[in-house]
């Protein structure tokens, strides 16, 4: 469902801010204290006023249930750094969200802060296809095989899955 939001947050302290929330929930999920802790995630970026931290721990529960229950995780990681060289010859240095290994491989997960309609998700999802394609490289280079990848509308409550194909050309499902 989408995260109740009152006023025009900035879209990085939003990006930010969930981006913490939901490494917090994937690293310790359930922890006693976890409503502080999202407390003070919203205080850092300034949204305290914007986005009740109930909201913000309700989105990342359902968000880990949904992953528990689509996809039965075996092991996890989160804000996982990388640096690889792409096709170009540029440094390619970043982090990937989330990731996880599936009894079919490894899935990955990025998540985008954008609060449009969900009419928006498959558009807004492609234009992020060079940034996927990278991610499902930097599996490839490390020998792990790749499952597939998504993108997660934390804001606006949903998720949309991208076919990578090799000639570098996206489809979402």
């Amino acid at each position: 469902s989408r995260l109740p939001v009152t006023g025009k947050p900035k879209e990085a302290d939003l990006g930010d801010a969930l981006h913490a929330a939901l490494a917090a929930e994937f690293i310790n999920p359930g922890h006693p204290e976890q409503g502080e802790a999202a407390n003070r995630i919203l205080r850092a970026f300034g949204l305290h006023s914007m986005i009740k931290a109930d909201d913000v721990l309700r989105m990342a529960n359902q968000f880990r249930s949904e992953i528990d229950g689509r996809f039965h995780p075996k092991s996890v990681l989160v804000e996982t750094p990388f640096e690889i060289t792409n096709d170009a010859g540029q440094r390619v240095r970043g982090f990937i969200d989330l990731m996880f290994e599936t009894q079919g491989g490894w899935m990955i997960i990025d998540h985008k802060s954008f609060l449009g309609g969900c009419t928006a998700w498959p558009d807004k999802a492609l234009s992020y296809s060079g940034q996927l394609s990278i991610y499902r490289q930097v599996l490839q280079n490390l020998g792990k095989p790749f499952a597939g990848v998504w993108v997660h509308f934390a804001a606006s409550g949903g998720m949309v899955e991208i076919l990578l194909a090799d000639a570098g050309r996206s489809i979402q499902r």
